[in-house]
């Protein structure tokens, strides 16, 4: 599997990104070592240059290991399941070597640290006097940590994939009645109801803050944090209900849960649509908890900001509960 063009590209670019975060992490070593934000020594100049190159190259290269989540879905829904043998998407691709689902979670993890660290050095840049370079230097490290540990992962997950080998995945997952594995206890039982209700639960609270903030509390940095904690939660109830119960609706199949059947294009690419959501929502809720913890160091942002950016939170969150009630309401509860 190591000599197909799409692993070798895929492979290529991940070894590239690990090559340059390398060297970040030699600079972040001294910059970490050497610098004194007042002093105006030969070093401390020579640092604030460099370091506004290195931060670019780092900003450029996480970016691209958030794209590249987007690019292993593909290979794993899309490539490699028409060079196994029983394989139709991302279950039976994945599922070929205890290597597959690991990396995905991987991905899917690290894009909040490299989140955390574009939104830190954006709001770095807004100053002259970089109040936060030695802070978001330190995030280097964990984010070099992901790289290698998903640039190795990569390589034994592709090396020991063998096209003779018959995966066992179909690409609806019919569940038996009397079935005893785990998903079938948690679509089966009462745990699916709970996971209903805390979706609109969280999802409506959620709502409630942002309402709250934008008419009552105004710009109440406390609730913002409550936002992030109670957003985190509503993302992750989110992707279990849509697992779990939503799927079906989009499907039309009552006993269908696989995650990755809605990328494909017959259903109108709507899992991008959701997970784009999601993410976009985190990313909003960051922003504002970040621009919260380091509000003395960094510009004061206008008022007119925080309204927006509570606006767009409401609007994501509105997104996430309407689009997969709507396919509930299309079905009107019935398959």
């Amino acid at each position: 599997m190591l000599t197909d063009y799409w692993v070798l590209v895929q492979l290529l670019t991940q070894l590239c990104a690990w090559v340059l975060i390398c060297g970040a992490v030699g600079f972040a070593l001294n910059l970490l070592w050497g610098w004194q934000s007042d002093s105006n020594s030969e070093l401390q100049i020579r640092l604030e240059r460099q370091s506004y190159l290195i931060s670019s190259l780092v900003q450029f290269v996480l970016i691209f290991q958030i794209f590249s989540l987007l690019i292993f879905l593909q290979i794993a829904n899309f490539h490699i399941p028409h060079l196994i043998r029983g394989a139709m998407c991302a279950t039976g691709a994945l599922g070929v070597n205890e290597f597959g689902y690991p990396i995905l979670y991987l991905k899917m993890g690290g894009v909040l640290v490299y989140a955390i660290f574009l939104i830190i050095n954006y709001l770095d840049n807004l100053s002259p006097h970089y109040p936060l370079t030695p802070g978001k230097y330190w995030l280097v490290f964990p984010a070099f940590g992901l790289i290698s540990a998903d640039l190795g992962s990569e390589i034994f997950y592709f090396a020991q994939i063998k096209p003779d080998i018959i995966a066992t995945c179909c690409s609806v997952n019919f569940l038996e009645q009397n079935s005893q594995s785990i998903d079938n206890e948690v679509i089966n039982s009462n745990n699916q109801t709970l996971l209903i209700y805390g979706f609109y639960g969280t999802g409506i609270g959620l709502l409630g803050l942002f309402v709250g903030n934008i008419t009552i509390f105004k710009k109440n940095n406390y609730l913002i944090i409550s936002q992030l904690m109670l957003g985190i939660i509503f993302v992750g109830l989110a992707v279990l209900a849509l697992k779990y119960f939503f799927v079906k609706y989009i499907y039309g199949v009552p006993n269908h849960n696989c995650l990755f059947d809605i990328f494909f294009a017959q259903y109108y690419y709507i899992g991008y649509v959701l997970f784009f959501l999601y993410y976009a929502l985190v990313f909003t809720l960051l922003f504002g908890a970040l621009v919260f913890i380091f509000r003395f160091k960094i510009p004061v942002f206008p008022s007119t900001f925080w309204v927006r950016l509570q606006w767009l939170g409401l609007a994501l969150v509105w997104a996430c509960l309407l689009i997969p009630s709507l396919y509930w309401g299309l079905w009107q509860g019935n398959l």
